[in-house]
């Protein structure tokens, strides 16, 4: 159960850490409180966002609820 814990952390690590590199190359440098919403994101919202991130034309609309 351990190992299986670690290895879901791990991804979602992973998803948070590729996200957070997305938005800092399409969007330039990111403020500490974006950097804190994404790594407090459900996996739910990250994965939302990382397809949002796609069609997005501000950093502000990678986070827009609808």
């Amino acid at each position: 159960e351990g190992r299986v814990e670690g290895r879901v952390e791990g991804l979602a690590e992973g998803r948070v850490k590729t996200l957070l590199l997305q938005l800092d190359r399409r969007f330039g440098p990111l403020s500490p409180s974006v950097e804190a919403r994404v790594r407090t994101a459900s996996t739910a919202e990250l994965d939302r966002w990382t397809l949002t991130i796609l069609d997005a034309t501000t950093l502000e609309s990678v986070f827009a609820d609808g």
